[in-house]
């Protein structure tokens, strides 16, 4: 994700900023989902994930 989103702001983008980010955004979505903000989910109980353009994998 850290790549997708240096390469998404053409390498301008702080990349400190950009690694903290991405190193607690789970643990942020986890809170929001103890908290009871609604997530979409699949079949199976996990919150759904899409892609977004310029997303150079697949999860």
């Amino acid at each position: 994700h850290m790549y997708d989103t240096v390469k998404g702001s053409d390498y301008i983008g702080d990349q400190d900023a950009i690694e903290y980010m991405c190193s607690v955004g789970p643990e942020a979505v986890f809170e929001l989902d103890h908290m009871g903000l609604p997530f979409s989910r699949t079949e199976a109980g996990r919150i759904y994930q899409r892609p977004f353009g310029g997303q150079s994998k697949n999860f």
